[in-house]
C-alpha cells in the first residue's frame, strides 16, 4: 500500500497514481480505479476522490504487469526552446506563457507532445509545475502555470470563481453582418 502525505493531500486519487506510476497510462489507471483494482482504505472509489493525510491506497504487486504502458514523451530540444521562447512572465510563484496555436495544453490520445509534457522541463529543480486551467489546442494565448501546488489550488480557484476576467479575441475575413451574437 501507499500511505499519503501531507504534500498529496487534496491530489484526485487518478492524478496522484497517474505520477506514482508513471508507467501505466492515466486511461489504463482510472479503468483500474473503477475496477477496484486501487482501494482506499479497503474501499472503491471514484478517479476524482480526493485523497487525504493518512489514506492508504492499497493495490496489487502485479498492478502494472499487462496493462497498456504509457511511453515516455519525447520532447525535441526545438519544442524545448519554442516553449521557454514562449514565457512571457515569471516570478517566484507563477510562469506566464504565450501558448502557441496548434499545441495542445494536455495529453489524450493520438495526442504526441502538449504543454503539459515539457513543465519539468522549465523547472530548474525538476520539481514539478502545474497546469492552473487550458486553452483549446487551436488558440493561443496565455497560459498560466504554477510553481507549487498551492499555487495552483489558489489561482484555479480563482478561475472557478470568476475572479479572472478572460478576453477572447478572434480574426474575421471581411465585415459579419452582425454586430453581436452568439456562434455555436
Amino acid at each position: 500500500f501507499i500511505e499519503v502525505n501531507v504534500d498529496q493531500k487534496g491530489v484526485r486519487l487518478d492524478k496522484f497514481l497517474a505520477t506514482y506510476f508513471s508507467s501505466l497510462s492515466y486511461s489504463v489507471i482510472q479503468k483500474k480505479i473503477r475496477l477496484g483494482k486501487f482501494k482506499v482504505n479497503g474501499k472503491k472509489e471514484n478517479p476524482s476522490y480526493k485523497i487525504l493525510i493518512g489514506d492508504k491506497i492499497q493495490y496489487r504487486d502485479d498492478i502494472s504487469s499487462n496493462f497498456s504502458i504509457k511511453k515516455k514523451t519525447f520532447i525535441s530540444k526545438k519544442l524545448k526552446c519554442l516553449i521557454k521562447e514562449a514565457i512571457i512572465y515569471e516570478d517566484k510563484f507563477i510562469i506566464a506563457l504565450n501558448k502557441p496555436y496548434g499545441i495542445p495544453v494536455q495529453g489524450g490520445s493520438k495526442i504526441k507532445f502538449s504543454i503539459d509534457d515539457v513543465l519539468t522541463y522549465l523547472s530548474s529543480d525538476k520539481t514539478p509545475y502545474r497546469l492552473t486551467h487550458r486553452i483549446d489546442k487551436n488558440t493561443s494565448g496565455i497560459l498560466v502555470i504554477a510553481k507549487s501546488k498551492e499555487v495552483a489550488t489558489n489561482i484555479t480557484k480563482l478561475f472557478r470563481e470568476e475572479k479572472v476576467k478572460k478576453i477572447y479575441w478572434t480574426v474575421v475575413k471581411g465585415v459579419p453582418k452582425n454586430v453581436k451574437g452568439i456562434i455555436n
